[in-house]
């Protein structure tokens, strides 16, 4: 008898469960469209809030407005994008760098001077170091050899020997025809003739060796007082010298000779370069390229930094070459220009930073990157084609460069970008800058089922 209130107790507990679980069964529906988001909703009644206008194009109704937070953006002319900084560093101008040869072989017996102020502040001369200054015609160094003594003997045989036959001849003159066979007379004529021919030859070959016409005078000289057996003047001491002057303004950049070497034609015997203008050789991405090869050479400015000086003032330079080829490695190539520095203040393969400001590209337009929709390699956006019925229409566009906030988009497709479904979009269209995945969404799903859409 004491079970009997207990099994009462729970059958009308299973009873009270059993008619909660039922209730909340009926209830659920209900529950569920009161709590279900509005996202859910509009996808429910797709057909009321969106219609499919044409094989792009829906219709969004002003609820549906609403609901999605639809908001719209007017295409705006490109922007100039931000300066590109490219890093590179200092090098010789090719273009000024002269090696400087022994045009014979030899030994040098001499190195040029300079003169330098000493802690004292007394002048003195020195023989040229790496890093000296020189003037153009200064001399560098002297060498001995054999070579150059022997083509100016060979002058002074030529001009020794049309001496002697110009007398022979002015004697057959003052004898006359009468007393002189023509034959003789004729011979005489073509002697001199030929002692012309090897003057200008030795002449004209002292010349392709870079003599002055100051040390071809001197060798003139010799050949006139040996003929008149004179005394030897200074320039037979210095009959096999050979003089090495520097060809430009400039700074030693390599001296690789001292006195008592022997040198050939073929050894660098300085490097002499004029540092006023210096190239620059900065490197820029692959991806950047095409930016520098549409700039004008008017455009083609930079403003050079040095890394190691922070406080410096940027240098104005120009620069003109685009290198060809592309570093394997780090996906740059080189662009060269040049820098003024005829204060001499900037040196070699110091590291600089090349800052490069490009223009705006009038063949692109810019709009935010809320508004981009993309799916693999393709880009699209939502144009408003009908402004008063809020009806947008999805176009595929060619995506040229994307930014942190904006896009740059090419207002006419080239032909490749036709190809692959990239249509025009244009300054002063209004595209969905909010809601434009909600609306690709919806697009889809109204294509995919258009007769229960509608």
């Amino acid at each position: 008898m004491s079970r009997v209130p207990h099994i009462h107790h729970r059958l009308i507990t299973l009873v009270l469960v059993t008619g909660l679980v039922i209730a909340a069964v009926l209830a659920y529906p209900r529950l569920v469209s009161i709590v279900k988001p509005p996202e859910a909703v509009r996808h429910s009644h797709g057909s009321v809030l969106f219609t499919l206008k044409g094989e792009e194009t829906i219709q969004v109704s002003p609820e549906a407005v609403v609901a999605i937070g639809l908001k719209f953006v007017e295409v705006g002319h490109a922007a100039a994008p931000e300066p590109l900084r490219l890093p590179g560093y200092l090098l010789v101008d090719p273009n000024s760098l002269v090696p400087i040869h022994s045009r014979f072989p030899g030994e040098v017996a001499e190195i040029g001077t300079t003169e330098e102020v000493d802690g004292r502040g007394e002048r003195h001369s020195r023989p040229l170091r790496f890093g000296d200054n020189v003037k153009a015609g200064q001399l560098l160094a002297v060498v001995w050899s054999t070579d150059i003594g022997q083509k100016k003997s060979e002058l002074v045989d030529a001009l020794s020997k049309l001496a002697l036959d110009e007398t022979i001849l002015k004697k057959l003159h003052k004898a006359g025809l009468v007393a002189v066979p023509e034959r003789q007379w004729i011979e005489a004529e073509r002697n001199v003739e030929a002692d012309k021919i090897l003057v200008n030859s030795a002449l004209r070959t002292l010349r392709s060796w870079r003599l002055t016409e100051e040390e071809i005078a001197s060798v003139m000289e010799e050949a006139r007082q040996l003929r008149e057996n004179q005394q030897q003047t200074a320039a037979a001491q210095t009959w096999s010298e050979l003089q090495i002057r520097s060809p430009t303004d400039g700074v030693i950049l390599e001296k690789n000779v001292n006195v008592g070497e022997v040198v050939g034609t073929s050894d660098n015997l300085f490097k002499v370069a004029d540092l006023a203008t210096i190239q620059v050789l900065a490197y820029v991405y692959e991806e950047d390229l095409p930016m520098f090869e549409q700039l004008r050479p008017d455009q083609r400015n930079w403003q050079i930094d040095l890394k190691s000086d922070p406080n410096d003032r940027p240098r104005p330079g120009k620069f003109s070459l685009i290198g060809a080829v592309i570093d394997q490695t780090l996906r740059t190539a080189p662009i060269v220009g040049w820098l003024d520095n005829h204060d001499h203040t900037l040196r070699i393969n110091q590291f600089i930073t090349a800052t490069v400001d490009l223009p705006a590209d009038p063949a692109m337009v810019m709009l935010p990157t809320s508004a981009l929709i993309e799916e693999g390699r393709t880009a699209a956006v939502f144009v408003e084609t009908d402004r008063e019925n809020h009806e947008v229409t999805r176009r595929v566009v060619a995506v040229t460069r994307r930014g942190e906030k904006m896009v740059f988009v090419r207002a006419e497709p080239n032909e490749e970008e036709r190809k692959e479904g990239a249509t025009p979009l244009r300054v002063g269209e209004r595209v969905v800058m909010s809601g434009a995945l909600e609306l690709d969404s919806e697009l889809t799903n109204l294509k995919s089922s258009p007769d229960d859409e509608n």
